[in-house]
């Protein structure tokens, strides 16, 4: 008998039998079948495989990516040749799934509950309320019935190793991350900020820090990423849970709750060898240290601080004298007014004191509040590429500020030169960039550093540190 069909989605389908008919492929009388028809499962898999590489949609967050299968559109196609080419296209189909619509979520909890071969095959997974979907402005109580419908759904896929979660909303929560401790996740990316919603942020999942804390404590966990804007209560007694232990070495947060992140640091510390920080708090110095002093393994790490500035900031087509500025960029919250207008109290330069502890980075990406210039004379002889981000100051006193540290004795041209690093990036404002600085400046800056062995360039985007990394799915 045929295999029963299964929809998940309209590419999830199982693909009915269809009427006898005389085919090189199906016919019964057929002695000997065509080498198509006999070609073996596993044979199929790896060429069904191909596929969703050339025609399928991805994930991609700061850190990791991976290939979505479930939206290869080829799939359903080969699917419809014979009983054998079904199956292993099936088998593909369901390797990594996106479940972000209605019909979706509720097909494939259909199809899982019948075919627990094919809820077992899912090892990728990206579930949530996404912007841009129907679903993202439903009233209240149908978010809450679809997030509960995603707990379901997550929970039929027990070998899911990548996870991707987007904004849910607060059903059962316990259930939700005792699930999350039975899965053997490599990769948890919690990306719930969610600018339309904030009126009701206090009903999304992870409601308390402990919550977050038990995910980043995952025992197979090695990447993990988190941006989003909690409405945590201000008890210490949250923020008390200790995260006893984790292994992850690759991580990506947006601060919008400093005490949360520093538990989470020493927690990991000598196992992070990747991460990304963007925040616009001023993260308490002392604390910070502590927890940053234990990174000793790093080999890429960008910190970017846009703290918001006390006074209003002048627009960047403000006269050569009058000042000028720019918009600037963040990793993960856009570009904001901080920068050269934030006071001494509103920086989170704590930070360049501790760049030479990091004897192993290799790239690095550093703001102007949480360096100075000057941070080019403390990077370890490890370090291949810097980057210092100034979205906010005017771009010819930045580079006033780097011939400044050009002119110290210490870096000097020559063999004692302090300057170590082979490669050297400013991310700047473009329109701030235009209307403060001339090519003669550029040409006077690049040159200098070109004497010590620097290559010196302007960028318009931050670079990608760290680097992304497609996963094994």
């Amino acid at each position: 008998m045929p295999d029963a069909a299964t929809p998940v989605d309209d590419k999830l389908k199982a693909v009915p039998a269809r009427p006898p008919v005389y085919s090189p492929l199906t016919h019964a009388s057929m002695l000997q079948p065509t080498p198509a028809a006999s070609l073996p499962t596993e044979l199929l898999l790896r060429i069904f495989e191909l596929m969703p590489m050339m025609y399928a949609g991805e994930v991609r967050e700061d850190l990791v990516a991976w290939t979505v299968t479930s939206t290869c559109p080829d799939l359903p196609k080969v699917a419809r040749v014979c009983r054998g080419w079904r199956r292993a296209a099936q088998l593909s189909l369901f390797h990594s799934v996106s479940l972000i619509r209605r019909k979706q979520v509720v097909g494939f909890i259909h199809t899982a509950t019948a075919r627990p071969d094919l809820a077992q095959r899912v090892t990728a997974l990206h579930i949530g309320l996404v912007e841009g979907t129907a679903e993202h402005s439903d009233p209240y109580h149908h978010q809450v019935e679809l997030s509960d419908r995603l707990t379901e759904a997550l929970a039929l896929c027990v070998n899911v190793r990548h996870l991707l979660v987007n904004q849910m909303r607060l059903g059962n929560t316990y259930r939700f991350v005792d699930i999350l401790q039975r899965l053997p996740l490599v990769s948890l990316a919690l990306k719930m900020y969610d600018p339309g919603t904030e009126a009701g942020l206090n009903t999304t999942i992870f409601t308390v820090p402990s919550d977050v804390y038990r995910a980043f404590s995952l025992p197979n966990l090695r990447n993990f990423e988190l941006n989003f804007r909690p409405t945590w209560a201000a008890r210490q007694a949250d923020y008390r849970v200790p995260v006893v232990q984790s292994h992850v070495e690759n991580m990506s947060v947006t601060v919008n709750a400093p005490r949360g992140l520093t538990p989470m640091l020493s927690a990991a510390g000598p196992s992070l060898v990747r991460l990304n920080i963007y925040t616009e708090h001023v993260l308490d110095p002392d604390v910070a240290i502590a927890a940053f002093s234990t990174l000793v393994n790093l080999r890429e790490f960008r910190l970017e601080s846009t703290v918001a500035s006390p006074t209003p900031r002048l627009p960047a087509t403000a006269t050569l004298d009058g000042g000028g500025g720019g918009g600037g960029g963040g990793g993960g919250g856009g570009r904001t007014n901080g920068g050269a207008g934030a006071g001494a109290g509103d920086r989170n330069d704590w930070l360049e004191a501790l760049l030479p502890l990091y004897t192993k980075l290799q790239r690095l990406s550093i703001s102007e509040q949480a360096a100075s210039a000057g941070f080019l004379r403390l990077l370890p002889d490890s370090v291949e590429v810097a980057e210092y981000i100034s979205w906010d100051a005017r771009p010819d006193s930045v580079l006033e500020q780097l011939e400044g540290v050009l002119r110290d004795p210490r870096c000097a041209p020559g063999p004692a030169c302090a300057l170590r690093v082979p490669e050297l990036v400013l991310a700047v404002d473009e329109e701030a960039y235009e209307a403060t600085v001339d090519e003669g400046q550029l040409g006077r800056v690049t040159h200098a550093f070109a004497q010590r062995g620097v290559e010196f360039r302007v960028a318009f985007e931050p670079m990608e540190i760290p680097q992304r990394r497609w996963v094994d799915i």
